[in-house]
């Protein structure tokens, strides 16, 4: 009975020894330690935040939890985090072996958890837990789903912070009869130049839009690649970098050339009219 004890003690003293050295108690991520029975052990207050944010919908996919307290908490009733433990529960007798992890997603109520669950081994290769990381990507799935709609029925057209031309979605290479290779021959300041007074070259135009001034409206766009001018309406956004400075600018619009053209004949029969 105490060589039972002591084995117990020491097994579970190896865990907390290999928990702590994950060193995740001040992440900013939210991790949280279970046994490999999936009762949590321990939690980050990263963690601890992110549960409070979700208590009112956990219980629809966490049926055992109580929303009081984490640890000491049963995930087995959690069942897509128990088929997930079951996929990584698994001696790890070679090295590459316990770099394992199981990625998911998991809706609460209408936010969207991606959660990954990484198996712990003792020396010996012996499962006995899991380090689970829970991250909302609600707001990242939403951007994703608006970068896909202005791509699906916009222009856009993507400069680095010296006005060359780094990327464009399909709908601007259809416009211009080309590849991405032919959009980059273009800069800003030769796309959208003159559309200013006394800005020939375009650098008064770009100085304002990268200085983040609000600039939208319709601009007159020549590319180099057809030798074609277009009418482009629409905005500029520009994508900081980490010190603050403009790193990117995105141009994102319609081509209204066509309906410019129509607007421009009917001021001039208007007028030749009257």
């Amino acid at each position: 009975d105490q060589l039972r004890h002591a084995l117990s003690r020491a097994r579970k003293a190896q865990i907390e020894t290999v928990f702590k050295s994950a060193a995740f108690e001040g992440s900013s991520a939210a991790m949280m330690l279970v046994d490999d029975k999936l009762k949590v052990l321990s939690a980050n207050a990263s963690c601890a935040v992110l549960f409070s944010d979700l208590s009112s919908d956990l219980h629809t996919v966490w049926t055992g939890y109580d929303g009081k307290t984490l640890v000491g908490a049963d995930l087995m009733s959690f069942s897509e985090i128990k088929r997930g433990s079951k996929e990584v529960a698994v001696p790890a007798r070679r090295k590459m072996d316990q770099r394992v992890a199981k990625s998911l997603k998991v809706r609460v109520g209408n936010r969207i958890i991606a959660v990954t669950i990484s198996p712990a081994h003792n020396e010996l290769g012996d499962f006995f837990g899991c380090v689970i990381e829970w991250a909302d990507r609600t707001e990242a799935q939403h951007d994703r789903a608006l970068i896909k709609a202005i791509d699906d029925g916009q222009l856009n057209i993507q400069f680095d912070k010296k006005g060359k031309v780094v990327g464009a979605n399909q709908n601007f290479l259809e416009l211009i009869e080309g590849s991405c290779e032919d959009a980059e021959k273009c800069s800003f300041q030769s796309m959208f130049a003159g559309n200013l007074g006394d800005d020939p070259d375009g650098e008064i135009l770009m100085s304002k839009v990268y200085g983040k001034e609000n600039m939208q409206g319709r601009w007159n766009a020549h590319d180099h690649h057809s030798n074609r001018s277009f009418v482009l309406e629409g905005n500029f956004a520009v994508v900081d970098a980490d010190d603050g400075t403009p790193e990117r600018v995105m141009f994102i619009g319609q081509d209204v050339t066509a309906q410019e053209q129509k607007e421009n004949a009917a001021d001039a029969e208007s007028a030749r009219i009257s």
